[in-house]
């Protein structure tokens, strides 16, 4: 779909749709132009979209419809909105209930709306104290809303005045949180400008294949009883030959990939399991309103009843932890909550790509090797004179001092340490957090003492305990180069 600004009805001709999509059909609507204020034009494909209603108002076009290849309805407001608050506020209106009043959660509202969210998006202007409280009204209005900005690649502004004296970020594309969750890949993209004083804006989806997502352990499982016995049964089933820290790295691995196999085949999804169990309820109540339930009928509604709760705990679990949300221990489950939350997460850590030599490159591959090239440089040593210090007296610890500090380690202070630990971090990203190795420690305690004991007398560790990763972190909004992003340097000793 194509939405633009400031043209003409004779701008629209079979040479330009043909240009675009062929010899598809294509179809449009117009807002006439308003004094010196421009039109709106809205093109689209029939073969992508099929058009349901429509509505046109004093700044806006509003479109519901059906994307065709992937069946889902979805709402797109074109806005261009005015320049005065008075005209802003009223369009803003006229917009709201708009979306209360239609139906759908895919929404998508983009445009000039002729306003900014914060003062670094506008440069060069004098008007200072009606600046900022549009962006009050702007952004409580987005709020009100509930609209979300879809992340930026290209330029910073969009709007340029013809002389350069100042610019602005005036064209934004929002949308609602479902629509990021259906389409968590998008990003809107500011393109070269021509003739025009703004930026074209394209927003685009792409899914890209980032590899297998990492394994995680829940902390659901940790209340099921089959996960006990699994966990149980593989790690005393096989006995590794080898050194301790062999022995423990190789003893994870097996675990992990038992305990994939386990999700897959026998926990499944709680959300799905929640289902299935509310239909088996219901079948049974239905029945009891002809007839009396039988005596196993009444204990299968019983266990039925139990399993709903245990599985919506487990739901719930998952959602929370997935969402990371610390400060919340206990209370009723709100999934749209934990939805957001995930959502907004999965948006901050997802590398859309990286601007390498002035290209954008989103392509896997490329991406990871430049990363490693880049930052294997950053963390490389050049060659140097160091100075000696021979001959200088430093003060030194007493035999008693030194005697602790080289002793052995103690299973108290291993125990204290790992309790000391946040249960919902790990040690790294091979997913076991403290809260399973808490749980599990008189299982795990032996060989985690053992390889202790082994690297305390021999000081070696043995080959790919002793990994490591690199954890990017951005500096800035929408992180474009790789010095927006801060590298943190980890190392682990478990399987990854």
């Amino acid at each position: 779909m194509i939405c633009l600004q400031e043209t003409k009805k004779e701008f629209i001709d079979k040479a330009m749709c043909q240009a675009i999509w062929g010899d598809a059909e294509v179809s449009w609507e117009m807002q006439p132009a308003t004094n010196t204020a421009g039109s709106i034009l809205c093109m689209w494909c029939e073969n992508s979209f099929r058009l349901q209603r429509k509505v046109i108002g004093n700044g806006f076009i509003f479109l519901e419809g059906e994307l065709v290849r992937e069946a889902q309805q979805i709402n797109i407001i074109t806005i261009y909105s005015p320049c005065d608050i008075h005209g802003k506020r009223s369009l803003w209106e006229a917009v709201k209930h708009l979306k209360e009043a239609a139906a759908g959660v895919f929404w998508c509202i983009l445009g000039d709306f002729n306003s900014i969210r914060d003062p670094e998006e506008r440069f060069g202007s004098s008007q200072r104290t009606l600046i900022d409280n549009s962006i009050n009204e702007f952004n409580e209005w987005i709020h009100e809303m509930e609209m979300l900005e879809v992340p930026w690649l290209g330029r910073k502004f969009t709007w340029i005045r013809p002389n350069g004296a100042s610019r602005s970020r005036l064209d934004r594309c929002l949308v609602s949180p479902e629509w990021l969750h259906r389409w968590p890949a998008s990003v809107q993209i500011t393109l070269a400008r021509n003739f025009s004083d703004h930026c074209p804006l394209l927003l685009r989806s792409k899914a890209v294949d980032w590899g297998p997502q990492p394994f995680r352990v829940l902390d659901c499982w940790l209340s099921d009883n089959s996960f006990k016995k699994i966990v149980q049964q593989c790690w005393n089933s096989h006995l590794q030959p080898g050194w301790g820290g062999f022995v423990l790295k190789e003893k994870f691995k097996r675990l992990k990939q038992r305990v994939q196999i386990w999700n897959k085949e026998e926990y499944g999804d709680t959300f799905k399991k929640i289902k299935m169990i509310e239909s088996e309820l219901n079948k049974l109540e239905e029945n009891s309103m002809q007839r009396q339930l039988s005596s196993q009928e009444d204990i299968k509604r019983k266990h039925l009843q139990e399993a709903l709760w245990a599985t919506a705990n487990a739901h719930e679990s998952l959602l929370r932890q997935k969402a990371r949300t610390r400060w919340i221990k206990e209370g009723d489950c709100n999934s749209r909550y934990f939805h957001l939350l995930m959502n907004a997460h999965r948006r901050n850590n997802y590398i859309k790509g990286v601007r390498i030599d002035g290209a954008w490159i989103d392509e896997p591959q490329k991406v990871k090797e430049e990363v490693r090239n880049f930052f294997s440089q950053r963390f490389q040593e050049p060659v140097f004179s160091r100075p000696t210090l021979d001959g200088i007296s430093f003060q030194t610890i007493s035999q008693h001092q030194n005697n602790i500090l080289v002793a052995p380690f103690q299973e108290e202070e291993i125990r204290e340490a790992i309790w000391d630990c946040g249960s919902q971090r790990s040690p790294g990203p091979d997913g076991f957090n403290f809260k399973f190795i808490k749980q599990f420690w008189e299982l795990l305690k032996p060989d985690v003492l053992r390889f202790l004991d082994e690297f305390h007398a021999n000081g070696v560790f043995p080959r790919g305990c002793n990994a490591s990763f690199l954890a990017l972190i951005p500096k800035v909004l929408d992180p474009q180069i790789l010095n927006d992003y801060r590298p943190i340097h980890i190392s682990y000793w478990v399987h990854v």
